[in-house]
């Protein structure tokens, strides 16, 4: 989704005007897809955004090793 390329992209650090640039948006769609985002993941702060989304990846990559 839409939501989960902003979350990976603010994960890896890029500012809310990268990734409008590079996704082709307004900031205030980031921050929206951002926001709607961290709802769906039920995460309120950055850092425990950044803490999930690393619990995922580590999931997804011990999914991929074990197929």
């Amino acid at each position: 989704t839409v939501e989960r390329l902003v979350i990976e992209l603010v994960v890896d650090g890029h500012m809310n005007k990268e990734m409008a640039a590079k996704l082709d948006v307004a900031v205030r769609t980031i921050e929206s897809r951002r926001s709607r985002g961290m709802v769906k993941l039920q995460v309120s702060s950055l850092p425990q955004l950044v803490q999930l989304w690393v619990q995922v990846r580590n999931m997804e990559a011990r999914k991929r090793t074990e197929q």
